[in-house]
């Protein structure tokens, strides 16, 4: 799965950064942690440092 195809399917829980990047919002820690283990093959990052 693509990012495009993990944007589309949580489009709800989907915003953009100030650099434009995307950002999943997720309601808990314990949702991060699903959907990290549930879509494998797209990267998950706590936070960004400028």
């Amino acid at each position: 799965m693509s990012v495009k195809d993990f944007m589309d399917l949580n489009r709800g829980a989907m915003a953009k950064d100030r650099d434009g990047n995307p950002v999943f919002l997720a309601k808990s820690a314990w949702e991060v942690g699903y959907i990290a283990d549930r879509y494998a093959k797209v990267r998950f990052a706590a936070t960004r440092e400028r």
